[in-house]
């Protein structure tokens, strides 16, 4: 997670922005579905930080399933 508070309440801000649409990419939601995951699991790209993400559109149930450094996120 952003150690800075600029970083964690833009990550915050883009949270709750998702919340109509997760899965929809636009201005400043740099958001893929991910290759070789389970289910509906989505990325959201947010500075050097990347958020891990699965929806469930029965249940209109967003889990985040990690937020880590770009480094880091793919391992």
């Amino acid at each position: 997670m952003p150690q800075n508070h600029t970083g964690a309440k833009k990550f915050l801000k883009l949270l709750d922005e998702s919340e109509k649409n997760p899965i929809r990419p636009r201005p400043g939601f740099d958001v893929k579905p991910m290759e070789g995951y389970p289910g509906n699991t989505y990325r959201l790209r947010i500075g050097k930080y990347r958020v891990l993400y699965s929806v469930d559109n029965e249940t209109k149930t967003v889990r985040i399933t990690s937020v880590q450094h770009r480094g880091d996120a793919y391992k």
